[in-house]
This record gives C-alpha cells, sequence and structure tokens, in this order.
C-alpha cells in the first residue's frame, strides 16, 4: 500500500509540472518582426523645346577633353627644407567670364576686366525671355545631342538641322529645362529674339567660346 501511495503521488507531481511548464513556454515565445523595405525613387528626366537635357546616367562620361590636366604632385621627405610646388592652372582661379547684353544682343568673354572677343547671339523671344543674372556654366558638350520635347524624336550631335548646332555650353536650369549657348543650322536667326530662352550663336563663333570657357565660369545677363 505504502509503495502504491508514493507512486501515486510522484505521478500527480509529474503531471503538476507538465501543466505548469505549458503556460511559460507560451508566454517566453518571440513574435516574429516584419521585414522592412527600402524604395527608390525613379529619376525623371524633362525636356524643352530648344533646350538640352543631359541624358540620365549615373556617371556622366565627358565628351570633351579637359581644358586643362595637372597632376598632383607627392610629397616625399627630404633632409632639404620643402620647397612649396608652385600652383598648377586648375588651382589659379580663372579670370574669364561672359557678360551677355540682350539689348545689343551680344556676348563679350572678358580675361579680368578687359574685354578680348564680342560674339552675336540670337535672345529668347517674347514670353521666353532669357533670364537675367549672374550664373555659372554647368555644361558643356560637343556635338550635343537634342531630343524633341513632343515626339522624343532624337537628333544626334553632328546630324544636319541638330537645333543645338555643334557645341552646347548650359548655364541657368529650373530642374527642367536648360538654357545656354548654343550653335544653329539657321545662321540668319542670330541676332534676333527668336529662341525658347537660349544664346543662338554661329556654330564658328561658338566653337571658339567653347575653348575659351570652363565649367564655373561666371556668365551675367544683363538687359
Amino acid at each position: 500500500m505504502r509503495n502504491k501511495v508514493i507512486g501515486f503521488i510522484g505521478l500527480a507531481c509529474t503531471v503538476g509540472a507538465a501543466v505548469t511548464v505549458q503556460p511559460l513556454l507560451a508566454n517566453h515565445q518571440t513574435p516574429s518582426t516584419p521585414l522592412s523595405s527600402n524604395s527608390v525613387q525613379p529619376s525623371e528626366a524633362v525636356q524643352a523645346p530648344n533646350v538640352y537635357h543631359s541624358p540620365p546616367s549615373p556617371t556622366p562620361t565627358p565628351t570633351s577633353e579637359p581644358l586643362v590636366s595637372a597632376e598632383v604632385p607627392v610629397a616625399v621627405e627630404s633632409p632639404s627644407p620643402p620647397v612649396e610646388p608652385p600652383p598648377t592652372a586648375t588651382q589659379q582661379q580663372s579670370t574669364v567670364r561672359l557678360e551677355v547684353s540682350l539689348s545689343n544682343r551680344e556676348v563679350t568673354v572678358y580675361n579680368g576686366t578687359a574685354p578680348a572677343q564680342t560674339y552675336p547671339i540670337a535672345i529668347g523671344r517674347a514670353g521666353h525671355e532669357t533670364p537675367v543674372g549672374t550664373f555659372e556654366i554647368q555644361q558643356m558638350r560637343q556635338n550635343p545631342t537634342w531630343i524633341h520635347p513632343v515626339t522624343d524624336e532624337r537628333f544626334k550631335g553632328g546630324t544636319p538641322g541638330n537645333p543645338l548646332g555643334t557645341r552646347w555650353i548650359g548655364f541657368w536650369t529650373d530642374g527642367r529645362n536648360w538654357i545656354g549657348f548654343h550653335g544653329t543650322p539657321e545662321p540668319g536667326s542670330v541676332g534676333q529674339a527668336i529662341s525658347h530662352g537660349c544664346l543662338r550663336m554661329h556654330n564658328q563663333d561658338v566653337e571658339e567660346l567653347f575653348e575659351q570657357v570652363e565649367m564655373g565660369t561666371l556668365v551675367t545677363v544683363v538687359d
């Protein structure tokens, strides 16, 4: 009888332990954590008439040779006092700037305070006036591609009839439209208020201007 009582008590303890363990396991279950996701908004490019838009690219590919090329000097230990290397051409602040006179319909290249060269230009017509102010050159392209704003038809660089001619020098943008200097297949339009805000030039003139400026060159447009 005593053995039966002990066996019954052991069975009751075992069952009691099983009953008390189950809710502990339930209380310590770890809820799953939702995965987070990131979304990337695609970039959008919009083209305006007679305005060049650079095709989207993660790494822009230069279409022209840099105006100035220089290697950075490497410092080496020497028993003699170090000599400060002379500033390279890229370290020297350029004194070239452009001034556009809308009333005279011309652009003048200044080297410091001295005028160096003046070229005739076409300016924006009524409703598409060329903006007035001080800007910096932000784009330079040889034989630029132009995209029709309505049909998306592409005019490759060097194609006869390309509205941008042989060179593009962009200095103003609102994030959607661009304005700048460019050539034209219609030389007779130079000197008129006829563009959508851009400054048209004879192809030969804009090619000369292209060689005299660089990224960051100041452009001042006055009435």
